[in-house]
């Protein structure tokens, strides 16, 4: 598949999965997109040429510039989904689809739970994206660098709004979770700083609209 092929189908995965077509069965192929893309420590890029079809070439030849897009579009189109499975620890699947990658297995995140959707695989590729934006940046690679950091924003976002269980995962996680800069934006002192910006943003929204409706017209005075 060429990059703009990926993509599109990636996507409309994702879209079928969102309304749960097959049940849960099409997140399979987000475990194994977000396998390759971010726990087995592929390149950011290792070639210029374009990313056109290619018939020979399987998933393991791809560098994360070439697969990033096509998992943050099942964040974009599934990413409720992908919550609601790590909240309940989903691992309905066969092991060689479930299994962790190597980075994944060996970190701390990765030895409290390496197979199938869990809080602690969701953090970890909340920090890879992080680790990813950053690398990206320092590359100057701005389209990348846009991908990972609308990824987060949704990430971080949704858990928000569910409440979820990844929340709470991290809460109790300890001080290797708390500690670290990349998940920062999960602690509640910068969750409730966005909620309180988002209620602001409401509240002068509202006063605007306020400010611009005619005052009722009152009857003459007889």
């Amino acid at each position: 598949m060429s990059g703009v092929q990926r993509l599109n189908f990636a996507s409309f995965l994702a879209k079928l999965a969102s309304v749960r077509i097959s049940k849960d069965g099409l997140c399979q192929i987000a475990l194994v997109l977000f396998r390759s893309t971010f726990e087995d420590g592929r390149d950011l890029r290792t070639t210029e040429k374009p990313d056109d079809e290619d018939t020979h070439r399987s998933i393991s030849s791809l560098d994360i510039a070439q697969l990033l897009p096509a998992a943050c579009s099942w964040i974009k189109e599934a990413s409720h989904n992908l919550i609601q499975l790590s909240d309940v620890s989903w691992n309905d699947c066969p092991s060689t689809i479930g299994q962790g990658g190597r980075m994944f297995i060996e970190s701390e995140l990765g030895k409290r739970s390496p197979t199938g959707f869990t809080p602690w695989r969701w953090i970890y590729w909340l920090k890879r994206l992080h680790e990813i934006q950053e690398e990206a940046k320092e590359a100057n690679e701005k389209r990348l660098e846009e991908y990972a950091t609308d990824a987060i924003d949704l990430m971080v976002s949704n858990v928000k709004e569910r409440n979820s269980e990844i929340l709470r995962a991290y809460q109790n996680g300890g001080d290797i979770l708390h500690e670290d800069k990349h998940l920062i934006c999960l602690k509640r002192e910068s969750l409730m700083k966005n909620i309180n910006v988002n209620k602001l943003s409401l509240s002068l929204s509202r006063i605007f609209q306020l400010s611009n409706l005619k005052s009722p017209s009152l009857p003459n005075d007889r």
